[in-house]
């Protein structure tokens, strides 16, 4: 859901509860906040997971003549398994 929007900035959250059948319930939120779109920054927090809790990112959107190029970062924190970096390039033409 978007919460804050202007021709600049947009502020958007996520909220999402899972009730499994065979584990317990948990929650997932999340914050994203861009810039002119092209500049994201993210964030998320895991609500009773065992490992996994903290998340957080940026991305970068770059328009080539036809072509858009998209760079993002995220990091995770997995406690006792330690952390993760994970990269992603895309296209879309």
């Amino acid at each position: 859901m978007d919460v804050y929007s202007t021709d600049e900035y947009n502020v958007t959250t996520s909220f999402q509860i899972n009730h499994p059948v065979d584990n317990a319930e948990n929650a997932v939120l999340g914050l994203e906040f861009s810039y002119i779109e092209y500049l994201f920054l993210r964030a998320g927090y895991r609500i009773n997971y065992d490992e996994e809790k903290f998340t957080f990112g940026a991305g970068f959107l770059v328009p080539i003549v036809t072509t858009n190029l998209a760079l993002d970062y995220s990091f995770k924190d997995f406690n006792n398994l330690g952390s993760t970096h994970q990269f992603t390039l895309g296209f879309s033409f």
